[in-house]
């Protein structure tokens, strides 16, 4: 979970201003492409799914290990982060403000650690 989070803060830390008003690229395809050309959104489809999938995976083995909540639905929780990132960018390059970057982040891993199991 923690390598989650740290992937997604590098990426605002370091994500340029030309960045912040250009956007994901996955994210720019997704929403002008994904409704003209089928086979464009099938493979976009495909790319989604497996941010998705491997998400998930490190959120089970998160869990397995103890660090993440038994009752969390894993699947759901990875669907929730990806949508979560690719709605920062989205706002991002619609507000074009860095902090609007660093608050979605913030929120982000507000609820992300609410899903952690507490170590003793």
């Amino acid at each position: 979970m923690q390598g989650i989070l740290k992937r997604f803060k590098k990426l605002t830390d370091e994500w340029s201003d030309e960045n912040l008003a250009l956007s994901c690229p996955l994210n720019n395809l997704t929403q002008e492409m994904s409704a003209v050309d089928p086979l464009f959104r099938e493979k976009l489809q495909a790319v989604m799914t497996l941010w998705i999938d491997e998400t998930d995976r490190y959120l089970k083995k998160a869990q397995a290990d103890g660090y993440l909540k038994k009752a969390v639905n894993t699947r759901q929780l990875a669907e929730f982060i990806v949508t979560a990132q690719e709605s920062a960018f989205a706002m991002t390059k619609t507000m074009n403000d860095r902090r609007m970057l660093n608050s979605l982040y913030n929120s982000l891993k507000d609820y992300i650690e609410s899903k952690a199991e507490v170590k003793s």
